[in-house]
């Protein structure tokens, strides 16, 4: 089923979450090149928006498609 932008939470300028979707499976958390994601305090994937360079390679890797960035 695909994700529906309405489906998605605006978490900061650069990152956008599909929470019902996300999984917690830290599969983007392991992929950033630039190790700009964490888990949260309630365990979803948080961008630090200083980090990231928006390269996208955790929105190519969520199985579930649950992340966007913001180009």
């Amino acid at each position: 089923m695909k994700n529906k932008e309405k489906d998605y939470e605006k978490i900061n300028e650069v990152q956008s979450l599909n929470k019902n979707a996300c999984l917690q499976c830290g599969a983007c958390v392991s992929a950033c090149p630039m190790g700009a994601i964490s888990f949260n305090e309630d365990g979803f994937p948080i961008v630090n928006k200083e980090m990231c360079i928006k390269c996208k390679t955790c929105v190519n890797i969520c199985p579930v498609e649950a992340i966007k960035i913001s180009d």
